[in-house]
């Protein structure tokens, strides 16, 4: 998507990869279940259905099975 250390909406996501908007939100939130992104409210973005803030995605550190 875009740097590791960068977060990201799903739209914003969606439009870069070329997948839709719903695609990429329900794989955001399998993954945030997983523990593969972390989650932030967006400063920029509001969420249409809420009103309140967007969801912004990031990949999380990945943990290191070896010692």
């Amino acid at each position: 998507m875009r740097k590791l250390d960068e977060f990201v909406t799903p739209g914003a996501a969606a439009k870069r990869l070329g997948y839709d908007r719903s695609t990429m939100s329900v794989a955001f939130r399998e993954g945030r279940a997983r523990g593969w992104y972390e989650t932030q409210d967006s400063a920029k973005w509001t969420n249409p259905v809420t009103g309140g803030p967007a969801t912004e995605y990031r990949a999380a550190p990945r943990r290191s099975s070896r010692p």
